[in-house]
């Protein structure tokens, strides 16, 4: 089991870095393609919106090939998309924002297949938070490697180095291969059909419904946090931009912990559905409290506020995939998870666009981050609902 956990766990750290690439050295990029660095967001949009294509369709190529197989594959893809970043050429970003979003998103299914097989139940919230790490430890991976590689050596040989450490570590998986790949179902076929089967599946579960609302709203608001928490504190709080990155650089750290806190607490303390739903009411609680916040507010009390988000709306990852996990049909752990990670990436997509429109529409960001946070907290209360579902034997795969 360790082995697999510090694998998924880098493997999961090194996917963040291809994600995080572009929003760490877009300034950069920008300059040198004359664009407007506020652009950087039509970047990420595509890149979730082809990451929302990859969970729903991931499931039955899992089966097939073996999770780890794919967790090199997704490597290599990544590295594929930050080497076509590197030519510095504008239309070549299109395709790598395809190529980044195809490749990252399918980590987190796949080293769920992987974890999901290897993990006592009982210990598996705890297992998934540890491995669930690896996004923070990326976010950090990349602000400390890549902007300094930047300054010596230029932006696009910094991603260049990133896309060739991605490809470097598929490499590495491959002795573990056979061992962490021994389920797999050379005969399952694939069809163009399997993501709209994926979506259906998720649909049709009435234990996996509010797992996937949770991660609609959950992911969403975490992008809301993570987007404009930097620009809030300075516009509106009047913090210097020193003085935000590093409350906000606090909280990115700060989630590492909580994370294994989290499962800790999941694994035979408190059921996983009842600290979900925990999860849903805290964060909306607690960005609502953010929009709250002025320039007369104490540094102290900005710094408790914005670190209450970080525990919650950036803390829940590993409890919700060991719950997916557990409820999943046999031998669907990855197509299951990527899922309800599609939802995800759905709101991922949606909320950060609905909070700039209420933002301007209202003048409010204290009303643009209550309407945002409030889905979480409706689907923190669904989850203390507990429907039957059929054992898992005569469930019908992805």
């Amino acid at each position: 089991m360790l082995t697999g956990l510090i694998a998924m766990l880098v493997q999961q750290a090194f996917a963040t870095v291809a994600k995080m690439a572009m929003p760490v050295l877009g300034p950069l990029a920008a300059g040198d393609l004359g664009l407007d660095p506020a652009l950087i967001g039509v970047f990420v949009s595509v890149t979730a919106a082809f990451g929302l294509f990859a969970t729903l369709s991931c499931g039955n190529a899992i089966r097939r090939y073996g999770a780890l197989r794919i967790s090199q594959v997704s490597l290599v893809v990544v590295g594929l998309g930050l080497a076509t970043i590197g030519l510095g050429a504008l239309p070549a970003m299109a395709v790598a924002a395809a190529l980044i979003g195809l490749g990252a998103t399918v980590a987190t299914p796949a080293s769920s297949h992987i974890l999901a097989s290897h993990s006592p139940t009982r210990i598996a919230p705890m297992v998934f938070s540890i491995k669930q790490t690896g996004v923070p430890v990326g976010v950090m991976l990349t602000g400390l490697s890549l902007p300094p590689l930047a300054v010596l050596y230029g932006w696009q040989v910094a991603v260049v180095v990133a896309g060739a450490a991605c490809c470097v570590l598929a490499v590495l998986l491959q002795p573990i291969r056979e061992r962490f790949d021994s389920d797999r179902v050379p005969e399952q076929k694939l069809h163009w059909g399997d993501a709209l089967g994926t979506l259906s599946s998720v649909l049709k579960d009435a234990s996996l419904r509010p797992m996937a609302a949770a991660g609609f709203a959950f992911i969403g608001l975490q992008a809301v946090f993570t987007t404009f928490t930097v620009t809030y504190l300075v516009e509106i709080v009047g913090q210097s931009v020193q003085t935000a990155g590093s409350v906000f650089g606090l909280a990115m750290t700060i989630a590492i912990p909580a994370r294994i806190l989290w499962g800790w607490v999941a694994s035979g303390h408190v059921p996983a559905r009842i600290l979900l739903a925990g999860f849903g009411v805290s964060m909306f609680l607690a960005v609502a409290a953010m929009g709250l916040m002025t320039n007369a507010w104490s540094m102290v009390g900005v710094a408790a506020v914005v670190l209450a988000c970080s525990a919650t709306a950036v803390s829940w990852h590993g409890v919700l995939l060991a719950e997916v996990a557990r409820v999943a049909p046999e031998g669907q752990v990855g197509g299951t998870t990527g899922g309800v990670l599609a939802f995800g990436n759905a709101g991922q997509i949606l909320l950060p666009s609905a909070f700039s429109a209420l933002v301007l529409a209202t003048d409010s960001y204290f009303f643009a981050f209550a309407i945002s946070g409030l889905p979480a907290a409706l689907a923190g209360l669904w989850m203390l609902r507990k429907p039957g579902r059929p054992p898992k034997a005569s469930a019908s795969p992805a």
